[in-house]
């Protein structure tokens, strides 16, 4: 039965051009990894006692300041790239369990995100607003439901906008929690790379 019904699954995303989707994403994702490496390498070789000042002045802030910073940006649009804490947790004298903590509180965002689309999908008056800023992700969850949402929490979409989407579009709640959960893996394989290289 779980057969077919993967079969019946395989089939659809094939039929809607799930290959094509997915290898353009992963080509966004390989070059946005090279050009933040890149940049990143250039800044610190190019500007290194820019770079040790930025750092001293990040670590007056109480860890605690860090992870709301990043719990709010993860709630609303996402607007600070969550690689950029990733490599802040490097410094940490437990790295990975700062990770696991950055990547808990991602999945937390998104669920925010999610109750955000439910909030604004009630209110008359911002829903024109709504259809027009979020209609591509609201097509797009339309179209590709929970494959999106495992590729969004994975790769360079923006996460918090397609997780209001899925919200506006009441996508169910309980496989929501379950394919958004694949956001944790994304930081835990960002870490390991980002970590190796810096």
């Amino acid at each position: 039965m779980l057969k077919k019904s993967w079969r019946v699954y395989y089939r659809s995303y094939k039929a809607k051009g799930g290959g094509k989707f997915l290898w353009k994403n992963l080509s966004k994702l390989l070059i946005l990894m090279l050009l933040f490496l890149g940049i990143v390498s250039l800044i610190e070789y190019l500007l290194p006692d820019t770079v040790k000042s930025i750092d001293e002045r990040i670590s007056q802030y109480p860890d605690h300041i860090i992870y709301l910073i990043f719990f709010l940006s993860e709630s609303i649009l996402g607007l600070i790239p969550p690689d950029l804490f990733i490599l802040w947790a490097q410094k940490l004298d437990l790295p990975y369990l700062g990770v696991t903590f950055l990547a808990f509180l991602s999945y937390a965002g998104g669920l925010v995100s999610y109750q955000i689309g439910i909030r604004l999908s009630h209110l008359r008056i911002l829903e024109d607003w709504l259809e027009r800023q979020l209609v591509k992700h609201v097509g797009l969850i339309k179209q590709w439901g929970s494959f999106l949402i495992v590729i969004a929490a994975l790769f360079p979409l923006p996460f918090s906008p397609i997780c209001i989407a899925a919200g506006s579009v009441r996508f169910p709640i309980k496989h929501f929690l379950v394919f958004s959960a694949f956001r944790i893996v994304r930081f835990y394989i960002y870490a390991v790379i980002l970590f190796r290289l810096f």
